[in-house]
C-alpha cells in the first residue's frame, strides 16, 4: 500500500529528489546576483506499509495521510519561504480548498471534502499566494521539511511536533512578506528536533529503556530533502518516510516434536532511544544530539508491552502452526561500523515425555563400587576388551559387534527417535551388592541364568517385566577396574558362580550364562545422566544480501523505514544430535523481507 503526496507549485521548478527524479531541465547555478525568475512545482510522495493493516485497530495501522505540513526553505538565503498544512481536525492551519487537499483517486483532482488519503496535491501559485508575497518562489535551491500523521507526538517522547508546527505558523503569520529569516538557527527546535521513546518504571519501581517504540499510537512521517528549482513548472517525487524501522521475528518449526523458545534478547547496539524528526544525509542521524539523547543506544526489549507483538517467554511452537510471529516492534535507526548486530534465541524440545541422556564424569568409565554408585544408577554397559555395548532388542540381551564410542552409541539413540535401548539403570535389590539390570526403553531387567553350558541362539539371556523379576538379581563385584554381574539365582541354587558373558567366539556376540570371570565376563561401566527436553542457544549475526550483485554482508546499519523480517527455521537433526538454524539473508530495504 502506497500513501502519494502531490505538490504542485504554479511557479515553476523541478526538484532532484533524493529517489531520483527527473529534471525539465539542468539547473544553472543560483548566486545573490541571479535574476530572480519565476517557478512552479508539482510533488508526489509514496510511502510503503510497516504494519499491517488486518492486525490492529488503531492509527498506527495504515497508509492513510491524515494530515500533512510541508515547508520550502530557500536554502541559499536560509529563509522559509512558503508552507502548506492539510490539517481536517485544525481548522485554524487547514488549507485545504480547490487547489490544496487530498485527492480524489477516482478523479485523480483535489477534494475539499476529504479528510483523509492517499494522495495528497498542494499549489503554489507565484501569481496568487496563498499566504503572502514570501510564496512567490523564484529559480533557485530550496529545502522540503514535509511531517506527516503527527497528531500524536505531544503524547510520546516529549517531541512536541504539533506545537512546534503551529509555532511555526503562528511565527510566519507575523511576517508573511519575507517569511522567517535565518531559518536555521531561529527555528533549530523544529528543524532538529529529536523523538524519544519514552523510560518506562517496572514493577520493583525502576525506571528502564525499553529501546521499542510505542506501537499503538500513529508514526510520524518525514522527509527533508533539495529541491533544485527552474522557471517554469516543475515536477517532483519524493518519499515519505516512518520515522523508524519495524522488525519482526518469527520462527517455524520443522520438527514434530514441539519447540518450546525460552528467550529472545538482541544484542546492545541495535538501536537509539532517539532519532531526529528530519533524517540526516551523510551520517547527520548519528551526531552526539542523537547519541546521547535519552538513554543512548541499547537492545530492545523483546518482552516489552510497547511492542507490536511482544515476546512471550516460553512459547510453544508446533509444526503445523507454520510460521509464528515471536516478535514484532517498532525501533529507530541505528550505525555501528564495528560490531554486528546479533540477535540470540533460546529454544528447546521441552516435551515432558521425551528424555535424552548424556554422558557424565567426563565420558570417562566408573572404576570401583564407591564411584558406581556415586554415579550412578544409570550405565552404558561395554565388555573389557572390545567395543560390545549390552542393549535390548525383542526382549532379549544383545552386544554390538562395531566399534563405536559411547558417545556414539547416545548419538545412535538419539537418531533413532531417542530410543535408548543401550542405557541401563542399576536398581539394588536391597540385599547387599545385588542390583537389577533394568533397561531404561522398554523398563524390562535381564533374567536370571538357569545355565552356563551354551554359547549358541537359544542360549542368549532373556528379559523379563518387573513382575517376573523376581530371583534375577546380580551381585555386582570388581576385578581390577572392570565389574562382573554374578546371578544370585545360581549362587544360591548351584553354589558356584555364573557370570553374564559376552561370547566373542560368536559372530553375533551372543549374551550368555558363564563360568568363567575372564574378560569376556568382565565390563566397563560409562555413567550417564538423563536430561528433560533438548535446548541450544544461538547467537545469529544478522546479514545482508544484495539483490542486484548477490553478494552477502554483515548488517551495520539500520534505517529508518526498514521493515526487518527474521525468519528462524529450526529442526533437530538427530543424525547429528544438535539443533540446525536455517539462515536466510536479508534482503534491503522496506516490503517483504526475509533474513535470518
Amino acid at each position: 500500500m502506497y500513501g502519494k503526496l502531490s505538490i504542485r507549485y504554479l511557479v515553476p521548478m523541478l526538484l532532484a529528489a533524493l529517489i531520483g527524479c527527473r529534471q525539465a531541465e539542468e539547473a544553472s547555478p543560483v548566486t545573490p546576483d541571479s535574476p530572480r525568475e519565476p517557478a512552479s512545482l508539482v510533488l508526489t510522495s509514496d510511502f510503503s506499509a510497516l504494519i499491517a493493516s488486518a492486525s490492529r485497530t488503531n492509527d498506527a495501522d495504515d497508509n492513510t495521510i491524515r494530515h500533512v505540513s510541508l515547508f520550502l526553505i530557500n536554502y541559499l538565503e536560509n529563509r522559509l519561504v512558503a508552507y502548506r498544512t492539510i490539517y481536517p481536525d485544525e481548522q485554524t492551519y487547514d488549507d485545504r480548498d480547490a487547489e490544496n487537499g487530498f485527492v480524489n483517486e477516482a478523479t485523480g483532482e483535489v477534494d475539499p471534502a476529504l479528510t483523509s488519503g492517499k494522495v495528497v496535491r498542494v499549489t503554489f501559485n507565484y501569481n496568487d499566494p496563498k499566504h503572502g508575497l514570501a510564496e512567490k518562489l523564484t529559480r533557485g535551491t530550496y529545502l522540503l521539511l514535509a511531517v506527516a500523521n503527527y497528531s500524536e507526538s505531544d503524547q510520546f517522547g516529549n517531541s512536541g511536533i504539533a506545537r512546534q508546527i503551529s509555532d511555526l505558523i503562528d511565527r510566519y503569520r507575523k511576517t508573511p512578506a519575507t517569511g522567517i529569516s535565518n531559518f536555521r538557527q531561529e527555528c533549530g527546535n523544529f528543524y532538529d528536533l529529536v523523538l524519544q521513546i519514552p523510560v518506562k518504571t517496572d514493577q520493583n519501581n525502576q525506571q528502564y529503556a525499553p529501546y521499542v517504540r510505542p506501537g499503538n499510537v500513529s508514526i510520524p512521517l518525514s522527509n527533508m530533502q533539495t529541491l533544485n528549482l527552474i522557471s517554469g513548472t516543475n515536477r517532483m517525487s519524493a518519499e515519505l518516510k516512518h520515522t523508524c524501522a519495524r522488525l519482526r521475528i518469527d520462527i517455524c518449526n520443522y520438527s514434530e516434536l514441539p519447540l518450546t523458545v525460552e528467550d529472545l534478547s538482541l544484542s546492545d547496539n541495535f538501536t537509539q532511544s532517539a532519532c531526529y524528526l528530519f533524517s540526516r544525509a551523510d551520517g547527520e542521524n548519528y551526531t552526539d544530539a542523537v547519541v546521547n539523547a535519552n538513554s543512548g543506544k541499547g537492545a530492545p526489549v523483546t518482552t516489552d508491552a510497547n511492542a507490536l507483538v511482544p515476546f512471550v517467554e516460553n512459547t510453544v511452537v508446533t509444526r503445523d502452526m507454520g510460521v509464528k510471529t515471536l516478535f514484532d516492534g517498532l525501533i529507530y535507526e541505528s550505525r555501528d561500523e564495528v560490531n554486528n548486530y546479533t540477535y540470540t534465541i533460546g529454544v528447546n524440545y521441552g516435551n515432558k515425555d521425551l528424555t535424552r541422556y548424556e554422558l557424565k564424569n567426563g565420558g570417562q568409565p566408573v572404576t570401583s563400587l564407591y564411584n558406581m554408585q556415586a554415579q550412578g544408577p544409570y550405565f552404558l554397559i561395554k565388555r573389557s576388551d572390545a567395543d560390545n555395548y549390552l542393549y535390548v532388542e525383542n526382549d532379549k540381551v544383545y552386544a554390538s559387534t562395531d566399534s563405536r564410542t559411547p558417545q556414539q552409541i547416545l548419538d545412535q539413540c538419539a537418531g533413532a527417535n531417542y530410543y535408548y535401548n543401550y542405557v541401563w539403570e542399576l536398581v539394588w535389590s536391597g540385599n547387599g551388592s545385588g542390583y537389577y539390570l533394568k533397561n531404561v526403553q522398554t523398563g524390562d531387567y535381564i533374567d536370571k541364568i538357569t545355565t552356563i553350558s551354551g554359547t549358541t541362539e537359544s542360549y542368549r539371556l532373556g528379559m523379563v517385566d518387573q513382575a517376573g523379576r523376581d530371583n534375577s538379581s546380580y551381585s555386582i563385584s570388581m576385578s581390577g577396574n572392570y565389574y562382573l554381574f554374578i546371578s544370585d539365582y545360581y549362587r544360591n541354587r548351584y553354589g558356584t558362580d555364573a557370570y553374564i558373558n559376552v561370547r566373542a567366539d560368536t559372530s553375533t556376540a551372543t549374551v550368555v550364562g558363564w563360568d568363567g570371570n575372564g574378560s569376556w565376563s568382565q565390563f566397563a561401566l560409562y555413567p550417564v545422566e538423563p536430561q528433560q527436553g533438548l535446548g541450544s542457544r544461538q547467537q545469529v549475526v544478522l546479514r545482508t544480501i544484495d539483490k542486484a550483485s548477490g553478494v552477502v554482508s554483515d548488517v551495520h546499519e539500520i534505517q529508518r523505514n526498514d521493515f526487518i523480517r527474521v525468519l528462524v527455521e529450526v529442526s533437530y537433526n538427530p543424525d547429528k544430535g544438535d539443533f540446525e538454524f536455517y539462515v536466510n539473508d536479508w534482503e534491503i530495504g522496506g516490503g517483504e523481507i526475509t533474513f535470518n
